[in-house]
């Protein structure tokens, strides 16, 4: 289960990979040191993947839409 809880920052392509179980302030603390943000939740204890899923309105949705615009993909676990 703890492979539902990363956060990956890849700088080349400027994206992030993001674990199902994390919740936004995980995510958040996670790329402050970076200097890296990202179009997510505007509560720090709302999930990840339910925020998505339902469409996901961020502080900076005005500019780069909603948090689920935003997806490049998507990995499914089937075990």
């Amino acid at each position: 289960m703890s492979r539902f809880r990363q956060v990956t920052y890849h700088a080349n392509s400027q994206t992030v990979d993001l674990g199902p179980g994390l919740v936004w302030d995980e995510v958040y603390q996670a790329l402050d040191p970076l200097n890296v943000t990202v179009v997510g939740g505007r509560l720090p204890g709302v999930g990840v993947a339910g925020l998505i899923l339902g469409g996901g309105y961020s502080w900076k949705s005005s500019q780069y839409g909603l948090s689920i615009d935003n997806v490049l993909e998507y990995e499914v676990s089937t075990k």
